[in-house]
C-alpha cells in the first residue's frame, strides 16, 4: 500500500473558471435557488459542489466548529443589539412561505433600530 498524501488547494478550486462564473468576484447571488426573484441564470453552470470552505471528511478544517460557533455568537449579538420591526406589507410573511421538499421564502423586510444602552 502506498503512503501518499494527496490534498486539494482550495483557493485554486474556488477560483477556477471551470467551476464558477466570474470566480474572482464577490457575487453572493450565485448561491440563490432558481426560483428566487434575484436568481441569475449565468450561474447555472457553476459547480457548487466544488465549494468546500472547511474541506470535507474526517480530516476537515480543525477550526470549523470554532468558526460556526463564532457565527452563532455574531448572530446572537445582532439579535440582542437591535430592535426589529416588520416593514409595511410584511405582516403575513409566514403565510407566503411555501414548504414541500424545499422551503421557498420571500424576502423579509425589517427595520433595525439600535437598542439604547
Amino acid at each position: 500500500m502506498f503512503q501518499t498524501l494527496i490534498s486539494v488547494y482550495q483557493y485554486a478550486t474556488f477560483h477556477n473558471p471551470d467551476n464558477f462564473t466570474d470566480p474572482d468576484s464577490f457575487l453572493p447571488e450565485r448561491w440563490l435557488p432558481s426560483g428566487h426573484p434575484r436568481y441569475d441564470s449565468r450561474f447555472d453552470s457553476d459547480c457548487k459542489a466544488s465549494f468546500k470552505p472547511f474541506s470535507h471528511g474526517t480530516r476537515d478544517c480543525i477550526g470549523k466548529n470554532l468558526a460556526l460557533a463564532e457565527l452563532r455568537f455574531i448572530i446572537a449579538r445582532l439579535l440582542f443589539s437591535f430592535d426589529y420591526e416588520l416593514q409595511p406589507g410584511q405582516q403575513d410573511w409566514h403565510v407566503r412561505q411555501k414548504n414541500f421538499v424545499l422551503w421557498e421564502k420571500d424576502a423579509l423586510n425589517v427595520q433595525l433600530t439600535p437598542r439604547a444602552g
